[in-house]
């Protein structure tokens, strides 16, 4: 599973190819409270996911993507 973070505005769009995985790694991101999971969405088309989400976090990407790497070490 590879992933990217973008931020637009106030937002975080985690992007990832494996659709199987776009489900549990937002239910995972919920546990914490720092991040709120606003929306799951999966183009078909571009076979890829993405999750918009909002981190209270100072440094909001960099702990996202811990977050997603932790998830990629201990959950896969």
């Amino acid at each position: 599973m590879t992933h990217q973070i973008f931020k637009v505005l106030d937002l975080y769009y985690i992007h990832i190819d494996d659709k199987h995985r776009l489900c549990p790694l937002a239910d995972y991101l919920c546990e914490f409270a720092l991040v709120e999971v606003l929306e799951v969405r999966y183009n078909p088309q571009a076979e890829q996911g993405v999750i918009i989400a909002r981190c209270e976090h100072e440094d909001g990407e960099k702990e996202l993507n811990y977050l997603v790497e932790q998830y990629k070490t201990y959950m896969l």
